[in-house]
Order: C-alpha cells, then structure tokens, then sequence
C-alpha cells in the first residue's frame, strides 16, 4: 500500500510556486483555444494546433491521453502552397523591434525636415529674384523723381523759381530723402546681384550647394531673411505711401517732355 501511494505520488502533477505544471508550461486556455507547437531549442514554429481540453481538464487527467490537435504543421499540403520554405530567422526581441521603429520615424522626421528646409530655401530665392526684377523699375522711378526735384532746386537756387508752389517746395525738401532711398535701392539691388551669381555657381558645383545649405542652416540664414522681409514690408509701406506724389511728379515730367521736344 506505501509504494503504491509513493507511486501514485510521483505520477501527479508538480506544483510549481503555488502553480500546476499546466499554468507553468501553458499558462491558463480554455478548449478550442489556438496553440502553436514548438521544439525546444528551435527558433521557428513546428505546427499549429486546438486545445482539446482546458487548462484545468489537463491538470486533472495528467500527462495521459490527447491534449491538442494539429491543424498545421511543417511539410504537409498547406506548407507546400505558400512556398515550403524554411523558417529559420531567429526571433526579434521587442526592444530591438522598438528600436528600429523609433529608427526609422527619426529618418522619417529629418526628411521631411529637410523637404521643408528645401522648400522655405526655394521660396525665399523666388522671392530674391522678383525683388531683383522690380528694383531697376523702382530705381529708375525714383531718379526720375529725384532729378525733378533737382531741377527745381537749382530754378529756387538761380532765381528763377521765384515763388514756388507747395507741391514743389514739397519736391524739393524732398530731396534728401529721395537721394537716400536711391542708395539704399541701389545697395540692396546690389546684394541680390551678388547672391544671385553666388546661387548660380553653387548650381554648377552641387557639393558647394550642400555646405552652402549647411551653413546657412547652422548660421541663422533664416533670422537675415527675416530682417530682408521687415525691411522689404516697411519698403512697401513707404513706396505704398508716395505712389500718389510719384503719378503726379512723373505726369509733370511727362509734360516736361513734351516741352523739350516741342524746343
């Protein structure tokens, strides 16, 4: 009777930190539930199978009788459709998993990145070359205005000009803002010059155009083209608020004109 009960013993189920063998190797299923079959020691599933029992059903009856059954496996019809071949990559861990992932979003970030970089880089040229076609008309707008009022300086000066309308004692007091807003058109028109024909080497040479690129990115290229937009709007402001004067004034050297070519 004692060897009989030690065998019996024996034959029972381990129980494991307060757990059955079952919950330790399988954890807890319910019958029916999908279970992949593995060898030990292999890094690839051998076949797929349905539990036939519960967790506790197999805790019960023991290592005996039939517990899964196979659905699936390694050689048979349905392995040899999708291709027979063998799986042998080893597992991903899912910190190496996240890692790539968070890998590829970074790339992902500087792409675009670098799309947008090259993008607000095109934008600011187009809007270099528009200014660089409008600054000649400008320029030539204001020597216009600019030598009227010159010439009705030196009447008021020879005498000639005896009494001089408001308007044209406006022109003339003008003068010296009118001379500065020419230097400071024809420096600016200068600058663009000098970049445009610095864009265009750096076209002919790609790798200069990349460092070019870098440093413009790594010396705030975007704060000067910032201040060239301010000074630009207040340009603006200023061109917006004498567009009046100019009609008037080039009306009168339009008649001006006239007069030489009648003389």
């Amino acid at each position: 009777t004692t060897t009989a009960a030690a065998a019996a013993a024996a034959s029972k189920p381990k129980v494991a930190l307060g757990r059955s063998w079952v919950e330790v190797n399988f954890g807890r299923f319910q019958r029916g539930d999908l279970v992949v079959v593995q060898e030990q020691g292999d890094v690839a599933p051998l076949a797929l199978a349905r539990w036939l029992v519960s967790f506790d059903e197999l805790e019960r009856q023991g290592r005996r009788g039939r517990a899964v059954e196979l659905l699936h496996m390694r050689g048979d019809a349905l392995w040899m459709l999708g291709g027979n071949q063998q799986v042998c990559a080893p597992t991903v861990s899912v910190e190496s998993a996240l890692a790539e992932h968070a890998a590829r979003l970074t790339a992902q970030q500087r792409e675009q990145q670098a799309a947008q970089q090259a993008a607000q880089r095109e934008q600011r040229r187009r809007q270099r070359q528009e200014r660089r076609g409008e600054l000649p008309k400008l320029i030539k707008r204001r020597h216009k205005v600019l030598r009227q009022a010159c010439d009705l300086q030196a009447e008021q000066a020879a005498g000639t000009l005896a009494s001089p309308t408001p308007d044209q004692l406006d022109k003339i007091q003008r003068v010296p803002a009118l001379q500065a807003e020419v230097a400071e058109l024809e420096q600016e028109l200068a600058a663009l010059e000098l970049r445009g024909d610095a864009e265009s080497a750096d076209e002919a040479d790609p790798k200069h155009t990349e460092e070019a690129d870098d440093g413009d990115n790594n010396d705030g290229d975007d704060d000067g083209d910032g201040d060239e937009k301010e000074k630009g709007k207040a340009r603006t402001g200023r061109e917006e608020e004498k567009h009046g004067k100019e009609k008037e004034e080039e009306e009168g050297e339009d008649l001006g004109d006239q007069e030489e070519k009648e003389e």
